[in-house]
Parts: C-alpha cells; structure tokens; sequence
C-alpha cells in the first residue's frame, strides 16, 4: 500500500471530515460513485473549507488533482477554479475563530452557481430534429441565392 493511501485511509476514519473534504476523498481515491451527486456540495463555510484544507494539507499531492473534482461533480468548478484566493484568506483568518472576508467569498461563489444553474435550468440549447435544421439550412441557402439574384439584377439595371 502506498504512503498516500495509507494517510488516506487514516484521514478518512478520522473525526474531521464533511460531505465537501468526503467529496475530495472519494474523487482522489477513484471512486467518486462512492459519493451521491446529492450529497457532494462544494464548501458551504469556512469550517466546510478548512476540513478541506486539512485534508489537502495531510496529502498535498492531491492539491495539485484539485481540478479533477468538477469532472465528476460540475458544481465545485467555481470553487476549483478560486480555491487559490480561499486559502489565502483562510490561512489569513483562521486564527481569529472567525473568516468574514472567506465567507463572504463563498457566499458569492455559491450565488454564481446557483444563477448558473438556473440560467442553464432556464435556457437550455435548443435540440432539433435534423430534418428542422436541413430544411432551415435548405431555405437559408436559397433565401441568400435569391438576395444574391436580385442584387445582380439591380446593378444590371
């Protein structure tokens, strides 16, 4: 068993975990079915973040696969994407008991993906049959060949 799987295994028995460091977890170790979509959130607040940060703390080579989580659970990409500027302002906070820059960060980042989501919930691309689109494309071609006809006909004029 190798060292990173050891600490692993020893973190994950531990009593400071939550469903965002878990989420981590399971993507890390290769079994993010292991986690239900429903209950792999992002960091809420700052105790959420800093069982997360503890946890990249006791395997750093798993900071760098960060990014690795949002292809399995999209809504930690805002999150992966500004987890530089929420350490920054955990390690700049958390002494004090309390991170009030830090969360209001988070607030706003769980703003963001939840207008993304609804936007996305709200507008979604438009799927057409491919017999729609061959027959707009058919009537746009000849709509820009009749334009194109008359323009001839005016400068022949």
């Amino acid at each position: 068993m190798s060292e990173i799987v050891e600490r692993a295994l020893g973190w994950i028995v531990g009593d400071d975990t939550g469903i965002s460091s878990e989420t981590i977890w399971c993507v890390m170790m290769g079994v993010p079915e292991a986690r239900p979509s429903s209950r792999a959130d992002p960091p809420s607040d700052p105790s959420d973040f800093g069982r997360c940060y503890r946890l990249l703390s006791a395997i750093p080579e798993w900071r760098e696969r960060l990014h690795e989580v949002p292809a399995f659970f999209s809504e930690w990409s805002i999150f992966v994407d500004r987890w530089g500027d929420m350490e920054a302002l955990w390690l700049e906070e958390f002494r004090s008991g309390k991170c009030p820059k830090l969360y209001a960060l988070m607030q706003r980042l769980w703003t963001a993906r939840a207008c993304r989501h609804f936007a996305e919930a709200a507008n979604p691309p438009p799927v057409e049959a491919p017999s729609i689109t061959r027959k707009r494309r058919a009537a746009e071609r000849r709509a820009a060949k009749a334009a194109a006809a008359g323009k001839r006909r005016r400068r022949e004029t």
